[in-house]
């Protein structure tokens, strides 16, 4: 008996105020989506630092290098002081490695595929050296161009950082304007049937029995909002990574597996408890009164 007035609260609660209530979801949805985007940008500045910290530059070979040209080049990188490391990467390992990466998304590995040649992937003993070896390596025959690629990707995740504090200050506010609208919807309700709650109260039910519909009710509206916010995430994703040109697309990584899961969590979770609590407020029972729960 319990569990059916749960239920048919519940979807009394969202019908009887249906344009807020589409309101309400609307801007939830938005305000999660623009969070999930701000934890994936977060997820890959820390994949992108993660798995560009042992390159510092990287010195691309002419598309026509000869052997004995590329030879030449790495003997120069290995006898200098200030390379710590060096690895050799063909143009057909790096085109393997992005399509083992970015395999659901061809457009962007056509795009990088353009930028690829054979290069070395250098370590400096110490940040700083980049315009030494520069000025060592930049007219020597095979080299087509030295890259700072430290410098590149801390543009690159400085770029993500701003957008990702944009969105976050916006999900922000939307998500104050969908919290307003929750309690708006769930107070003007408990108004309207504050006699009905009274009686109900009389007569023994708790005052959580009285608002448990009024929770769940606007929790629903925050996970469906979570839902749709990821899904449009998705396909948001996609289609920025179809657009991805140009050095910025060898930069990118990939994110974590486990990066769906964590979005779904924070964003299920945030959407729940951020509706469910403002209705929570708002339904909250008059402290002066002992015979009306809501009004």
């Amino acid at each position: 008996m319990r569990w059916q007035y749960l239920f048919t609260e519940t979807v009394r609660f969202l019908r009887r105020h249906l344009l807020l209530s589409f309101a309400a979801l609307a801007t939830a949805t938005v305000a999660l989506t623009l969070l999930a985007g701000s934890l994936a940008t977060y997820l890959e500045v820390d994949a992108m630092r993660g798995a560009h910290r042992h390159t510092d530059v990287t010195i691309q070979l002419t598309p026509d290098v000869r052997d004995d040209q590329r030879t030449a080049v790495a003997a120069a990188l290995q006898s200098n002081p200030a390379v710590a490391a060096v690895r050799f990467e063909s143009n057909q390992e790096a085109l393997r490695r992005l399509q083992n990466q970015w395999g659901d998304s061809p457009e962007l590995v056509d795009a990088a595929r353009r930028q690829l040649t054979d290069s070395f992937q250098v370590q400096l003993t110490t940040s700083g050296q980049y315009d030494a070896l520069t000025t060592q390596l930049g007219n020597r025959a095979g080299i087509q161009q030295v890259i700072d690629q430290r410098n590149d990707v801390a543009q690159a995740t400085a770029h993500l950082t701003a957008i990702r504090t944009g969105a976050l200050v916006t999900a922000l506010l939307m998500a104050v304007a969908a919290a307003f609208l929750i309690g708006t919807m769930s107070r003007a309700t408990a108004h309207v049937r504050q006699d009905e709650f009274a009686i109900m109260r009389l007569v023994g039910a708790s005052n959580w029995y009285v608002r448990a519909p009024f929770v769940l009710g606007s929790a629903v509206i925050g996970m469906i909002a979570a839902l749709l916010g990821l899904t449009a995430l998705e396909m948001g994703k996609s289609l920025l990574q179809n657009s991805y040109t140009g050095e910025f697309a060898l930069l990118l990584v990939p994110l974590p597996d486990n990066s769906v899961l964590i979005l779904a969590l924070v964003t299920g979770v945030t959407g729940a408890a951020l509706t469910g609590t403002m209705s929570l407020i708002a339904t909250r029972p008059p402290r002066r009164s002992h015979d009306a729960i809501l009004g």
